[in-house]
């Protein structure tokens, strides 16, 4: 039985699709952090301490790499380190 095709990744891989259409993980991963680094210096200092605000913050500093920037996830990325997994992301938002 052939596996589900994920639903972020481009066909038959584990790279995440990207708005730069690097399909290298490693070069994307690269790319992600150079880019978030810099997001991050010019990110606004108003953002609400709230589910709004933390979206608008994941939407700040990674909607130059992925179309789906601070939106909620309904699958693992398949990444490691911190991250929630979906079905838990908007219980533990709130």
């Amino acid at each position: 039985m052939k596996a589900a095709q994920h639903p972020y990744c481009y066909p038959g891989t584990d790279v995440l699709r990207n708005k730069l259409d690097i399909r290298d993980r490693d070069d994307l991963e690269r790319f992600e952090r150079l880019e978030a680094r810099n997001r991050a210096r010019s990110m606004p200092r108003n953002f609400p301490m709230s589910v709004v605000g933390f979206r608008a913050i994941h939407r700040h500093m990674f909607q130059n790499i992925y179309d789906w920037a601070g939106e909620y996830r309904f699958v693992q990325t398949g990444r490691t380190g911190p991250f929630c997994k979906p079905e838990f992301i908007a219980v533990e938002m709130e």
